[in-house]
């Protein structure tokens, strides 16, 4: 996931480069970096096609990155708002679903994070 992430973030810059010798780490501190700087701006992440839970093996890996990225997100706005309240900009990650999905959740060996979904209105006011 972090090699993929990683990649799509400098080719989108036009700054690509096959360089697979970063280890895990050097890439988690990568993309930390990026969602830093995103919480200084005005940000959308949109994620489309979210997978149904029937289709359980790409749902739960999905799942899981779509938390991991929550989870980052609000880790960094936490530690900015500290630092540097005066900086932050907005960040919003929408998730395209055929289902509700209430709450997505990650526990690892080491946290535990829950990030509650709020669904959008479809119905024009």
């Amino acid at each position: 996931m972090w090699k993929a992430f990683h990649f799509s973030v400098v080719s989108a810059k036009g700054k690509f480069q096959s360089d697979l010798s970063l280890t895990r780490e050097q890439l988690k501190d990568f993309a930390s970096t990026q969602i830093k700087n995103s919480c200084n701006t005005e940000t959308l992440i949109f994620i489309k096609n979210f997978p149904k839970s029937e289709d359980k093996d790409t749902y739960k890996q999905i799942v899981l990155c779509t938390a991991i990225l929550g989870e980052l997100v609000t880790n960094c706005w936490k530690e900015l708002e500290i630092i540097q309240p005066n900086t932050l900009g907005r960040v919003a990650i929408v998730i395209e679903s055929e289902t509700a999905i209430p709450r997505l959740s990650v526990e690892t060996e080491e946290s535990s994070f829950i990030l509650s979904i709020e669904p959008l209105s479809t119905s024009a006011t």
